[in-house]
C-alpha cells in the first residue's frame, strides 16, 4: 500500500471511530432523548445540534477517505457506492431533522431532505458493503479481514432488515418506538466502516 492509501486509511479508521464515539456520548449528553422513541437525528436539533452534524461528516469523512484507501484495488461500481453513501451521510448532517413525531403536513424543507439523504444511506449501504467485501476478497494486503467478510455482509443487511420491520410494525400500532431498531441499524454500519478501515490500514 503507498503512502497517499495509507494514510486515507487512517482517516478513514480515526473518522470511522469519531462518528461512533460521538453517538455514544450524546446517548449521555442529551438524556432528555429517550433512545426507545427519539431516531439518532434528532440528537442534531437543539441545543448541542453541531454535534450530530459533525459526527454526520465524520461518516461522510471515513467513507471518501476509505474510497482513496481502496482505489486500487476495488473495483469501480462499489466505490461509486460508497461516494453516494458518503454524499447522503453529508447531506444528513448539512440538514436537521424534523423531530420524529411531527404533525402531517408540518414537515419543513430541511427535514424532507434530511430524509432523503438518511434514506440513501440506508438503502444504499447494504448492496455497497456486499459489493464491496467482494471486491477486497482476493487482495492479499486485505487479508486480516477475508475470514469476517461474510459476517460483515449479513450483519449490515440485518440492521437494515430489523429497521424496515421495526418500521413496519411501527406504522401499524400506533407510532410503536422504533429508536433501539434504529441504532442496531447505525451499529452494523459503523462495525463495517470500522473493520474495512482497520484491514486498510493493518492488513
Amino acid at each position: 500500500m503507498n503512502d497517499v492509501a495509507h494514510w486515507a486509511a487512517l482517516i478513514a479508521l480515526f473518522c470511522a471511530a469519531g462518528w461512533g464515539v460521538i453517538i455514544v456520548l450524546l446517548h449521555f449528553a442529551r438524556p432528555e432523548l429517550r433512545p426507545s422513541v427519539a431516531m439518532i437525528s434528532e440528537y442534531a436539533r437543539p441545543p448541542r445540534g453541531w454535534i450530530m452534524q459533525a459526527a454526520f461528516f465524520c461518516a461522510a469523512a471515513a467513507c471518501f477517505a476509505l474510497i482513496c484507501a481502496a482505489w486500487s484495488v476495488v473495483a469501480l461500481t462499489p466505490l461509486v457506492l460508497l461516494a453516494l453513501v458518503g454524499l447522503g451521510f453529508a447531506g444528513a448532517g448539512i440538514f436537521v431533522t424534523d423531530p420524529v413525531f411531527i404533525g402531517k403536513g408540518a414537515e419543513t424543507r430541511s427535514g424532507r431532505l434530511h430524509l432523503l439523504f438518511a434514506v440513501d444511506v440506508m438503502v444504499l449501504f447494504p448492496i455497497m458493503a456486499t459489493t464491496f467485501d467482494a471486491g477486497v476478497g482476493s487482495v492479499p494486503k486485505w487479508a486480516g479481514v477475508h475470514p469476517w467478510l461474510p459476517a460483515l455482509s449479513i450483519l449490515v443487511w440485518a440492521g437494515l432488515l430489523v429497521f424496515i420491520a421495526a418500521s413496519v410494525y411501527s406504522a401499524r400500532n400506533d407510532k410503536a418506538p422504533v429508536g433501539y431498531a434504529e441504532r442496531f441499524l447505525v451499529l452494523t454500519f459503523t462495525i463495517w466502516l470500522l473493520a474495512m478501515s482497520a484491514a486498510a490500514v493493518f492488513g
